[in-house]
């Protein structure tokens, strides 16, 4: 038989509570710990590598912020690097537009849903973000629309030169076509011929000449 306890010790044991293993607990536990593990080693980096060599002034950008190249009116014909760098530029470019597009749909949506029934009234409070929206889809139609899925930066380049054409000679676009000699027509000047030594060539005589053969 096991020798009894001394009357202290018997005491003791009684009056020391047993208590139980609660699993919330343990669970709370090893969750604060796995948690060190990982956020220990990412603030040290950031406190120690990210923040010294951030500077003070600038915002802290958090997305990568790529450098400017030249746009693909600036590029030679011959250029093919820089044309590739342009056409990267603008499908960027074209994303990001797409994406404040969206986001200013978004807010919109959301002041109707918020404020609704008063988005209706005259001078309603979604007016100012419905004006935003607009104009900035206005803007991105005008710049990527009518190009389809597949396009190059080359065919947005030349929308842009037939917008330029047309503003010139018949006013905004939605306006209507003007008719040649109405006021307000312009017309484009045309650049007169020249050789491969840059000498100047009679249209007439050219197309004289082209008729007679």
């Amino acid at each position: 038989m096991p020798e009894a306890l001394p009357r202290e010790n018997a005491d003791r044991a009684v009056r020391t509570p047993v208590v139980p293993i609660n699993p919330e607990n343990f669970i709370t536990s090893i969750t604060d710990f796995m948690g060190k593990m990982v956020m220990t080693p990412a603030r040290m980096v950031r406190e120690n590598l990210v923040e010294p060599f951030r500077p003070k002034d600038s915002y802290p950008w958090y997305h990568r912020r790529f450098k400017r190249v030249p746009t693909i009116d600036e590029c030679y014909m011959d250029d093919q690097v820089c044309k590739r760098e342009a056409s990267i530029q603008y499908f960027r470019d074209r994303g990001t537009e797409s994406a404040v597009v969206k986001l200013l749909y978004q807010r919109f949506n959301d002041c109707v849903i918020y404020e609704y029934p008063d988005q209706n009234e005259e001078g309603g409070v979604c007016n100012e973000i419905r004006a935003q929206y607009d104009l900035a889809a206005k803007n991105w139609y005008i710049k990527y629309g009518d190009l389809g899925m597949h396009h190059r930066v080359e065919d947005a380049f030349m929308k842009q030169k037939h917008r330029m054409v047309w503003e010139r000679r018949h006013g905004t676009v939605g306006s209507g076509m003007k008719v040649k000699g109405e006021e307000g027509w312009g017309e484009v000047p045309k650049k007169p011929l020249k050789g491969f030594f840059g000498e100047p060539i009679d249209e007439e005589k050219l197309k004289d000449r082209h008729h007679k053969m």
